[in-house]
């Protein structure tokens, strides 16, 4: 469909020729800049047309696309290079300083489409390059970066089968085809983001860059371009959940509304349901296998809020004891771990793969259990549990009690240091009205057991997350520890 819509943002419009144009001569530039096959390209750019053209313009070339978040700082961002060992840096406005403090050769992104980036395309020829051989099931395609909620950031090293395989997991799971709108409110340096740039291509669909940080934009948007796919995060359902003027808005055109990257909470998904007529995809993947599991789009009377769905495809799941390895009795709650053709080839560092495969498996590190139809029910993450003298307490649970209280606007529940349970549960509250403490408090001693109820609720402006959405309880569990510390020193 080479004169329909590949891509619309900030008012903007690609068709899939001008697309294919622009990511021949970028691919032509790189080529004549000196990259050869196999070398990789590092990616740090905020959401706009220049992503999907470098990454495509990459593929092209026989190069490897380094997907990476162009907020972080040089420090940050000096991790990642001596990680991946990039060849040449591909930065705008935001990831300049990281980019010129890395010392590799660098283009520029700058405003109105201008800066190396755009001259050396513009100069560059037209026509395809030459297409490069590869092993498409051992030769790099793209590098993602883990999350980094327990440590330093890995690398993700996806090939091109491995990456193939998820688009098509994905494309299929959502029911995705010409001439669908898919609306798109996350960024792109993510495994998600990456599987939805191509898949759409894939797919002939008019892909929507629009960042979810107005809501009302991003309805206006479904509302007039009649988008059929959109994609959002916890936070941002909050958001519409408690929208004053919801129904306002004429949604009737989305088909598919995706839960990404963070537990489900059923009470907010239904409310926005029951003011919109919409439901919701609830799917579940990683960086280091995409795509694996998802509710059937293409049967939404099959979809449910409890279950992340069957795996996709190839993919295969087993349920294994968190201390034994060995394989659990059906029904039962262990360690999810999966086989599929989007597995990952491994990390970077080399050293970070140790304890990762099982046998051609990999440990998910969540916890969950496979019901009698075989879907995935997931429970909670195996570093996230918290350990109150010896039982076992789930964030998500508490939190979803949390998110009840009409003066919650967003919550995360972790674990604290305790001399006399080992640890113990406490909040952090972003708050939507004037609330303290001990309301808090109050109102969960009547929704959970004592042992899962918080023994303290912090107030604060904001809970730090990932820019992929995902709340970072490192930064968390230490917080908690240096404020009860301080507070116990202080009370001496």
């Amino acid at each position: 469909y080479p004169e329909s819509t590949a891509l619309v943002c900030n008012g903007e419009r690609l068709s899939f020729r001008e697309l294919e144009v622009m990511s021949n001569a970028f691919a032509n530039a790189l080529i004549e800049r000196g990259l050869t096959p196999g070398q990789r390209v590092y990616i740090a750019l905020a959401t706009g047309f220049e992503w999907p053209i470098a990454l495509f313009g990459v593929f092209r070339a026989g190069g490897v696309a380094i997907a990476a978040n162009p907020r972080w700082n040089a420090e940050e961002t000096r991790h990642a290079t001596d990680l991946a060992e990039p060849s040449l840096f591909i930065s705008d406005a935001t990831s300049r300083a990281a980019a010129e403090a890395s010392g590799l050769p660098v283009l520029t992104v700058d405003s109105g489409h201008t800066g190396s980036f755009w001259r050396e395309l513009r100069a560059a020829s037209p026509e395809a390059p030459v297409p490069v051989e590869r092993d498409w099931k051992l030769d790099e395609a793209m590098l993602f970066f883990s999350s980094g909620t327990t440590g330093l950031p890995k690398a993700v090293r996806h090939s091109h089968y491995s990456l193939g395989a998820s688009v098509i997991n994905w494309k299929s799971a959502i029911a995705l085809q010409f001439p669908d709108k898919q609306q798109f409110t996350l960024p792109l340096f993510t495994g998600l983001g990456a599987s939805t740039i191509i898949g759409s291509a894939m797919g002939g669909v008019a892909l929507y860059l629009t960042p979810a940080t107005d809501v009302d934009v991003m309805l206006a948007e479904i509302e007039s371009e009649k988008i059929t796919h959109s994609m959002l995060v916890a936070p941002v359902a909050l958001r519409i959940a408690r929208h004053p003027d919801v129904e306002k808005f004429d949604l009737s055109s989305l088909r598919v509304l995706v839960w990404c990257a963070t537990a489900v909470n059923a009470s907010v998904a239904e409310e926005v349901t029951r003011r919109t007529g919409v439901h919701w995809v609830v799917g579940y993947g990683m960086t280091e296998v995409l795509g694996l599991t998802c509710n059937p789009a293409e049967y939404p009377e099959l979809c449910r809020l409890d279950s992340v769905g069957p795996p996709r495809s190839d993919g295969e799941l087993r349920i294994i004891d968190i201390e034994t390895l060995q394989d659990v009795p059906d029904g039962e709650e262990g360690e999810v771990i999966a086989r599929s053709p989007a597995l990952m080839l491994g990390y970077l560092p080399e050293s970070a793969n140790a304890g990762v495969f099982l046998d051609g498996w990999i440990r998910t590190g969540d916890v969950g259990r496979l019901d009698e139809d075989g879907w995935l029910i997931l429970t909670d993450r195996i570093k996230d549990l918290i350990k109150v003298s010896g039982l076992q307490v789930a964030p998500a649970e508490v939190e979803s009690a949390l998110l009840e209280h009409p003066a919650v606007r967003d919550c995360a529940v972790v674990g604290a240091p305790d001399e006399n349970t080992g640890e113990k549960p406490v909040a952090y509250v972003v708050a939507s009205a004037p609330v303290d403490e001990c309301e808090i408090l109050d109102w969960m001693a009547g929704k959970l057991s004592t042992y899962k109820r918080p023994s303290r609720v912090f107030l604060v402006d904001e809970i730090p997350r990932t820019a992929s959405g995902k709340t970072l309880r490192r930064d968390l569990r230490t917080d908690a520890a240096m404020r009860i510390e301080i507070e116990a020193a202080t009370a001496h």
